[in-house]
């Protein structure tokens, strides 16, 4: 539809819903325009103008349309029988129709005809200086007029009433000028997205020929052509600010059953619905990432997973699958690239000594470096640790000799680092494949009681370091198990002594000039740690001088300067020039802090990790106290501090390669993103199996075209991978330096109703999904997602370690 003010303009009627959420209210809105009910609903207001009823108003508009000069309105696009009859409405406000739920509540025009919902408004009609105020009318329709247009940025809204749709004369239409008060913060969202409607179509229709426009072209494309179309236009700048960025996906993908329905009212939408945005945005069944077949039934297992899980409570739904010899040779090959013990864990290991507790004959001569085995009595078994009860009771405990001291009686006093069985660690009653194994532990007898060389049982010969599954050894040692944490870590020299009688570390071990650390100082009662710069290490006084940095926020309110303080963040700092002293001890530990020039941190377009608020130990500076006439005044530095050692960027250009990461069990990739924001792993492989986690893994991919996505079962993907079944889709063995899972609760959450049904086993059963992936691929790292309740224990199933 063409009208006399805006040549050229196209119009649609019959626009559907817009998805849209509603905005935060204004902060500085009254309780009063924050009501959810238009004016009218309260009985004792009234408007200045008499109501009239809407037939009436409408003669009386079409008297004063006849009468006035206006020009016949031409039409692209839009065949109707009927002249069309524009005419404004103003102080309006729309709202659900009383005779429907939620009836006279106030609503967005995104929400006529979503489930059957009516919609009505009230307002002033008019046409020159005819105006008439109505109430109660039912709307129809509405269109927006402003598709094309090379001179505006902006759109106008009509709406069509149930009346004006019946007139016999004139096609009516009611353009949306001055909402009331109370209704602007509705209005002011329809009216973004509806503008966002007509750039979207415009910018599908400007691309050239051939060229597939996908949601990816909204990530920076579609701003840079919007600012060259309207260069320095006051309009389209408003519109952006309301926005706040210049990454348009998330508000495309929000509004894309809107969009979809624009683009299908246009006379040209074969060639709009043939962009990529639709399928991207999973519009009408069309997908960009087509679905794998579900094939498998069950949970596909390694060999050597099979083996550590085949007698848990969900084993039945567990399916043991060989390797291709060519799948075997890679996972070696890998396996021998990375130092791991070839081949799997037989059922035929060379079997440790099981001696019986009667004390053998004393070992006498021991020395350091030696393993001994000591028996212990009922009373040490029992304070040790609760005996399982498939355990036998006799036991050995074992030990390596770190150092001997001679007794005042000529004894020989055993100093000892304690070796763990699997059995006493977290694997606990588990199936564990290597029963010859020790692990050192973190745990001596330095300050427990006495032990004597006379106690020794036996010596035991260990094979140290070993990268094998078994030794013709009585043992085989080749991990740290640390109590504190119950984690396993890589054996290395220095655990062969413990840490008793050493000087604790202090984090100015490693600190020089320049470098910013934490400090403990008491605040309105309370103990912070603050932020400071060193300037000096005194080691023999054991003293640190240092200059302080002040928190914008906090600590500079009154202060004036030339920076705005509106958005400050909470981890700004404000370089300061005075000095003082403080003890070794005041220091707590390492801190981080970078220079940004101020328009960086204004903008609010820091890099992280400095754009979270202090997480992490990580500070922003771009500001410093100066004193002018004697008073401190804040000004921007232009240069970071030749003194500041600033903290790392962790946005350069890293001077290694990153890591591949393959991703199980994906979601939307909240794990991911967290891992890969630390600038060491790019995920470039996802096997997830909900198809809008997968597209929307695909939207914020920071390059979606290499992104591997298998939309489909893990259980068909390592099928696929162990039968050598190859695909653009499956990713090699020895390509993987990073293998992350979300983790999959279902079967372990409390709000299950039967954790025993066969739905609840086959999910639990999926936790040997991480541990096969991981034994195929060899990863250097790998991360399992927490859940807390995988770790809890049933009643009648204590035995049930999952997480062991």
């Amino acid at each position: 539809m063409e009208t006399a003010s805006t040549p050229g303009s196209k119009i649609r009627s019959g626009s559907p819903k817009v998805v849209i959420a509603r905005p935060p209210a204004d902060r500085h809105t009254t309780l009063r325009d924050e009501t959810d009910y238009p004016r009218s609903y309260d009985e004792n207001w009234s408007h200045f103008l008499p109501v009239t009823p809407e037939a009436s108003a409408v003669a009386r508009l079409k008297l004063a349309w006849e009468a006035s000069d206006h020009e016949v309105l031409e039409y692209e696009g839009y065949k109707v029988q009927k002249e069309i009859l524009t005419a404004n409405l103003d102080d309006f406000e729309i709202y659900i129709s009383p005779n429907k739920k939620f009836g006279n509540e106030l609503t967005s025009l995104e929400f006529l005809d979503v489930r059957g919902k009516e919609l009505c408004f009230d307002g002033v009609l008019s046409i020159g200086a005819v105006r008439r105020y109505v109430q109660g009318v039912p709307i129809k329709a509405y269109s927006i007029e402003g598709y094309g247009e090379n001179d505006s940025p902006g759109v106008v809204v009509y709406v069509q009433s149930q009346e004006a749709n019946r007139d016999a004369e004139y096609d009516t239409w009611y353009r949306l000028k001055k909402p009331s008060r109370i209704y602007r913060r509705f209005y002011q969202v329809f009216h973004w997205v509806a503008t966002l409607g007509k750039h979207t179509i415009d910018f599908l229709e400007t691309r050239p020929d051939g060229t597939l426009v996908g949601l990816d072209s909204f990530r920076q494309e579609f701003y840079e052509w919007l600012t060259q179309r309207f260069p320095k236009n006051p309009k389209l700048k408003e519109w952006l600010n309301a926005f706040g960025g210049t990454d348009f996906r998330k508000s495309i993908h929000a509004h894309i059953d809107y969009l979809d329905q624009e683009a299908y009212n246009l006379p040209n939408r074969r060639t709009l619905l043939k962009h990529s945005l639709w399928a991207d945005c999973m519009r009408k069944d069309h997908y960009s990432i087509k679905p794998q077949p579900i094939v498998c039934d069950k949970t596909i297992a390694t060999p050597h997973t099979y083996r550590c899980f085949k007698n848990r409570y969900f084993a039945e739904f567990l399916v043991e699958t060989q390797p291709s010899e060519e799948v075997r040779d890679a996972q070696e090959s890998r396996k021998r690239l990375l130092g791991f013990p070839s081949g799997v864990p037989t059922e035929t290991l060379h079997r440790s000594k099981n001696p019986s507790r009667d004390r053998q004959s004393p070992v006498f001569n021991i020395s350091v470096g030696d393993v001994i085995a000591i028996l212990p009595d009922e009373a040490e078994e029992r304070l040790w640790r609760k005996q399982a009860k498939d355990a036998a009771p006799d036991k050995e405990w074992f030990a390596y000799v770190q150092r001997i001291e001679t007794t005042k009686k000529g004894e020989q006093r055993l100093f000892v680092i304690w070796l763990y069985r699997p059995e006493d660690t977290t694997i606990s009653t588990t199936d564990y494949p290597v029963p010859k194994e020790l692990f050192m532990s973190d745990h001596c007898n330095c300050t427990e009681p006495e032990l004597l060389a006379d106690e020794v049982a036996r010596r035991c010969t260990v094979e140290w370091f070993s990268k094998a599954m078994d030794t013709r050894d009585d043992f085989l040692v080749r991990k740290r198990y640390v109590t504190e944490d119950s984690s396993f870590i890589s054996l290395k020299k220095s655990d062969f002594q413990c840490d008793c009688g050493k000087p604790e570390p202090s984090p100015l071990d490693s600190c020089r000039r320049g470098d910013t650390i934490y400090i403990k100082k008491w605040r309105a009662g309370e103990q912070t740690l603050e932020p400071v710069v060193i300037h000096a290490i005194n080691r023999e006084e054991k003293e640190v001088t240092v200059r302080p940095l002040l928190r914008l926020k906090r600590d500079c309110p009154d202060i004036p300067g030339n920076i705005p303080r509106q958005n400050m963040e909470d981890n700004e700092l404000v370089w300061a020039y005075d000095l003082f002293n403080i003890p070794y001890r005041s220091v707590q530990r390492k801190c981080y802090v970078r220079y940004f020039v101020r328009a960086e941190v204004a903008s609010r377009s820091l890099p992280f990790p400095y754009n979270r608020g202090g997480a992490g130990d990580f500070w922003v500076l771009s500001s410093h106290v100066i004193m002018v006439d004697d008073k401190p005044f804040i000004k921007s530095l232009q240069e970071p501090p030749a003194l500041l050692r600033q903290g790392p960027d962790i946005d350069a250009k890293p001077q290694f390669e990153r890591l591949s990461g393959l991703s199980l069990f994906s979601g939307c990739g909240n794990l991911d993103k967290g891992l890969e924001v630390g600038g060491t792993v790019e995920f470039e492989t996802s096997v997830e199996m909900c198809s809008e986690a997968v597209h929307t893994l695909h939207a914020n991919a920071p390059h979606p075209e290499k992104l591997k996505l298998w939309l489909g079962s893990v259980d068909d993907y390592l099928q696929t991978l162990l039968t050598n079944k190859v695909g653009p889709i499956i990713t090699r063995i020895g390509t993987v330096g990073v293998i992350a899972a979300g983790s999959p609760c279902p079967g372990f959450s409390t709000l299950q109703q039967d954790w025993k049904s066969e739905k609840s086993l086959r999910n639990a059963s999926h936790v040997t999904t991480f541990c096969s992936y991981v034994d195929i691929y060899r990863p250097k790292y790998a991360f399992l997602e927490n859940v807390p309740n995988m770790a809890c224990t049933r009643a009648g199933y204590e035995e049930e370690r999952v997480l062991s």
